[in-house]
Formats: structure tokens, C-alpha cells, sequence
């Protein structure tokens, strides 16, 4: 059981960082947050009469606007990627708890600014255990759910790709550019296996005439080498991989995705949602 528990929580988690994705996370919380105090009026709010709706709003704003700052210091100022094989449902959880520990300071210091002056006295520890209170069941619930429906999905789609319509081998040679260079790295396409981008990198992993793997790392973009590689089978699955489809050998599932398996070599190289139909 315990084991079942520590592979659960380091399955990787389906999850968005980009900007639009933020704001609508924010909102969702937001509307559940206005939700769960209108419906079940906790912490005192029906003591403030026909107000209710009034402050359920505000706490259901603050809650919003706390969700887009979090994020958004996760992800431009941390550099904390959220669509990442290394991003696992145990992390999603503290950061989770993180942003609920977040909003619980921002409430208090909304309630301190709005009732001080009325006596109104609230310890920061009572903010903080009945936003958890508020929150937690709905962030595990959702957080497991979403993980488990996700996983379901891709391993079902994984377990129905049949590879009867693999591309045929090609024949052709490609010079893929290096930039800042005159030079190219020449190798003929059916030997590329996979190409991944590193920073301001491109790693190539190719087989040799001798059947040995090798890597090839050359300064350029994986957009630069995907226009390169245009004309031929190689197609992109993931923001930073390009693959080439002749040299899969299984395919299975994750809840971000599928991962691409190769014959006689351990690396893998994920399928992001977006390009999942690529591969069906």
C-alpha cells in the first residue's frame, strides 16, 4: 500500500503554465471559493446578514488574484515549468498548499483592513485552518481525480496505437544547419531517432552505420532543425523533441501524455496532449 502511495505521488502531473491557462485556473478558484461560501456560509458570514454575497465576492476576487500572482512568480521569476516529465503529483500538492497558505494571508489581511477598526479579532491561525478547511478536500479530490482520468486516457489511447502505418525508411541525406556557423552536421535521415532541445542547444540522437547511439550537440533551435527536417518523416511531439516515427518501438501512458520507447536504447521521449492525434 505504502508503495502504491509514493508511486501515485510521483506520477507525473498534467498540468499548464502559461499565461491564459493562469487566469483561467484564477477564475475557476475564484467562482469555487464564492461557491463554497455562499452555499455553506462558514467562518461567520451569516452573521454580516444581507451582506453575504457581498463578501463571498470579495474573498472569491482576493482568491483569484492571489492564484495569477503565485503563478505568475512561479513561472517567470522561479522558472518553475509545469509541463515537464519532473513535475509530479507531489509537487503539484505543495505548491497547491503553498498558494492555499497564500490566500489564507491575503484574507487575513483583507479582514484585518476591512473590520479592525470594528474590533473584530481573528488570529492568523484561524485564517489559516479554515482556508485549509475550505480548500484542501476539493485540491486533493480534484488533484486526484484529474490525475487518475488523465492517466486512464493515455494509456488507453497508448494501448490502441498500432504501428501499421510507420512511415517507410528514407534513403536521404540532411545537412542540419548550426547556428552562428557556415558548418552543418550531415547524416542521413533514417538514422536520427530523436531530437531534443537543451537551452540554447539541439541534442541529435542518431544510430551509427555500426548500430552504436550517438549524440550530436550543436548550437541552434528545435524549430530551426524541425524547418530542416521539413520534407521528411520526422515529426514533432513535444515542445522540446522531435521524433522519428520509424524508430518507435512501444508506446505508453502517462497523465501528461504518452512516452515514446526505442528499441536497444533506455531514453524515452514524451508525447505532450497537443500532439497526441500525430500519433494515433
Amino acid at each position: 500500500m505504502l508503495q502504491q502511495l509514493i508511486a501515485f505521488l510521483h506520477q507525473p502531473y498534467p498540468d499548464k503554465d502559461d499565461f491564459r491557462s493562469i487566469v483561467i485556473g484564477s477564475l475557476v478558484t475564484g467562482l469555487i471559493v464564492i461557491a463554497i461560501l455562499i452555499l455553506f456560509i462558514p467562518f461567520g458570514l451569516n452573521e454580516v446578514g444581507g451582506e453575504t454575497y457581498k463578501y463571498a465576492v470579495l474573498f472569491g476576487c482576493i482568491s483569484c488574484v492571489t492564484v495569477i500572482v503565485f503563478e505568475s512568480i512561479q513561472k517567470y521569476i522561479l522558472g518553475i515549468r509545469k509541463d515537464q516529465l519532473d513535475w509530479v503529483f507531489w509537487k503539484w500538492l505543495i505548491s497547491t498548499l503553498l498558494l492555499v497558505l497564500c490566500i489564507a494571508i491575503a484574507n487575513y489581511a483583507y479582514v484585518n483592513i476591512l473590520f479592525g477598526d470594528e474590533g473584530y479579532d481573528t488570529s492568523f491561525s484561524w485564517m489559516l485552518r479554515n482556508t485549509i478547511a475550505v480548500g484542501i478536500f476539493p485540491i486533493v479530490g480534484f488533484g486526484s481525480f484529474n490525475l487518475i482520468k488523465n492517466l486512464k486516457a493515455n494509456q488507453d489511447i497508448a494501448s490502441k496505437i498500432v504501428h501499421t502505418s510507420v512511415p517507410k525508411a528514407s534513403t536521404a541525406s540532411v545537412a542540419l544547419p548550426i547556428k552562428n556557423s557556415t558548418k552543418s552536421f550531415e547524416l542521413a535521415v533514417d538514422s536520427i531517432i530523436y531530437v531534443e532541445a537543451m537551452q540554447n542547444y539541439v541534442s541529435i540522437c542518431y544510430r551509427n552505420t555500426d548500430n552504436s547511439i550517438s549524440k550530436e550537440l550543436h548550437r541552434n533551435t528545435i524549430s530551426a532543425v524541425e524547418e530542416a527536417l521539413n520534407d521528411h518523416q520526422i515529426k514533432r511531439c513535444h515542445r522540446s523533441f522531435l521524433v522519428n516515427p520509424s524508430k518507435i518501438q512501444s508506446v505508453s501512458g502517462n497523465a501528461q501524455g504518452l512516452k515514446l520507447h526505442f528499441e536497444e536504447i533506455d531514453d524515452t521521449v514524451p508525447v505532450s496532449r497537443k500532439y497526441i492525434k500525430e500519433f494515433r
